[in-house]
């Protein structure tokens, strides 16, 4: 076997370098192209246009459970889906008082109710327009908390969820 010179050995070093470059900037440029920003969310929020499903509660019933949340919801080792969002529950009639003054005890409780429902749902239910999933399992955890059925409906005004990978 012929015996590799010095000069030969950093132009192959050389290549190879380059060819990792080549394949980084490739793979930065395929992997963030349309992607949203912190910054551009930020905007959007201030904006209003992250609107999507219900419409903002203007009724007296309607409490809101958790405004502006980020959640991350990890699919797969390498996949993450993020969720910004706000929740507001519909109370029962007669029943705002009560779904207020739990939701006032216990913030910490049900902002970790929300999370856990949004990062363990699947890729399909967070994609879901009418979002059914994530609103009936929402219910459910706060009922669960709350013990009583205080609550008609999960209404989710504000919803932004993409991919960053």
């Amino acid at each position: 076997m012929a015996r590799m010179t010095k000069k030969r050995k950093r132009q192959l070093v050389g290549a190879l370098i380059a060819l990792v470059i080549i394949i980084l900037v490739l793979m930065f440029s395929f992997t963030n192209a349309g992607k949203i920003t912190w910054k551009t969310m930020a905007k959007a929020a201030n904006t209003g246009s992250l609107d999507s499903g219900d419409t903002v509660p203007k009724s007296t019933t309607e409490v809101p459970v958790v405004e502006n949340i980020i959640v991350e919801n990890w699919y797969s080792y390498h996949h993450c889906y993020v969720v910004q969002c706000d929740v507001y529950a519909k109370a029962a009639p007669g029943q705002r008082q009560q779904l207020e003054g739990y939701l006032d005890k216990h913030p910490n409780e049900i902002k970790a109710a929300v999370r856990t429902v949004l990062a363990d749902a699947e890729l399909d239910d967070l994609r879901d327009p009418e979002l059914k999933y994530v609103k009936q399992e929402i219910k459910k955890e706060l009922l669960k908390n709350i013990g009583q059925s205080v609550i008609e409906e999960i209404l989710v005004p504000k919803w932004n969820g993409y991919d960053r990978r």
